[in-house]
C-alpha cells in the first residue's frame, strides 16, 4: 500500500468531515513514542456508501485519508493488498484498535471467515468491540501478510466481527496513490 494513505471505515470519519485538522494518523508504537504520525488533507469515501441502505451499507462502508505528509521509508512497512481476484481464505487476522483513545494495536491471527452474501461481506468468529471498525483483516499471502479486508461492524447477537473484502474502487484509489509515490521518487533523483 501507498506511504500517504490510511485505509479505515467511512463511519469511522464521517463525523470529522470537513474538519480534516482534527484527523491524526499514528503509525506503530514504540515504548511511549510514536514511530511515525501525520495529520490529513483529504478523506474520501467510498462513492455509493452514503447512498445505500440496508446491508449493502456496510459492503461500501470504506474510506480513505490522504496524509498530509507520506509516512518516511523504513519507519513503517507499508502491508501489501490481497490480490484482487482471489476468494478470501477461510482463515486469517483481525488487528484494530480498542476503543477510539487507543494507541496499542490488538488482534487475533486465527479468526474463521464465513460469506453473508455473495456481495463481499462476510462474518468472522472473532469478536469485535468498540474502536475496531476500520481495522484491517489480513490473510498469509506468498510474501507476508496483506490486507484482505476491512472490519466494518459486530453482529449483534454474538458480537463477532463483520468484514468486508477490498473492491476495485478502493483498489484504484492504493494503485493511484502508488503511482504518486513513484513519480515522488522519480522527481527527487
Amino acid at each position: 500500500m501507498a506511504r500517504d494513505l490510511v485505509i479505515t471505515s467511512a463511519h469511522c470519519i464521517k463525523q470529522n468531515a470537513g474538519l480534516l485538522h482534527n484527523v491524526e494518523f499514528i503509525a506503530g508504537v514504540n515504548g511511549a513514542r510514536f514511530v511515525a504520525n501525520s495529520g490529513s488533507v483529504e478523506v474520501l469515501e467510498h462513492p455509493v456508501w452514503r447512498n445505500t441502505s440496508g446491508i449493502g451499507k456496510y459492503r461500501y462502508d470504506v474510506a480513505i485519508i490522504h496524509l498530509s505528509r507520506p509516512i518516511a521509508q523504513g519507519k513503517v512497512q507499508p502491508i501489501r493488498l490481497f490480490s484482487s481476484g482471489k476468494e478470501l481464505p477461510e482463515r486469517g487476522a483481525l488487528v484494530g484498535y480498542r476503543g477510539p483513545k487507543a494507541v496499542a494495536l490488538h488482534g487475533r491471527l486465527d479468526c474463521t471467515f464465513s460469506s453473508l452474501s455473495n456481495r463481499g461481506l462476510f462474518a468472522s468468529d472473532c469478536p469485535a468491540s468498540g474502536g475496531n471498525s476500520g481495522g484491517a483483516v489480513l490473510t498469509r499471502g506468498d510474501n507476508g501478510w496483506e490486507l484482505a479486508g476491512i472490519i466494518v461492524a459486530s453482529r449483534r447477537l454474538t458480537a463477532t466481527a463483520v468484514v468486508i473484502e477490498l473492491d476495485d474502487w478502493l483498489r484504484t484509489q492504493v494503485s493511484d496513490a502508488l503511482l504518486r509515490e513513484a513519480k515522488w521518487g522519480a522527481d527527487l533523483k
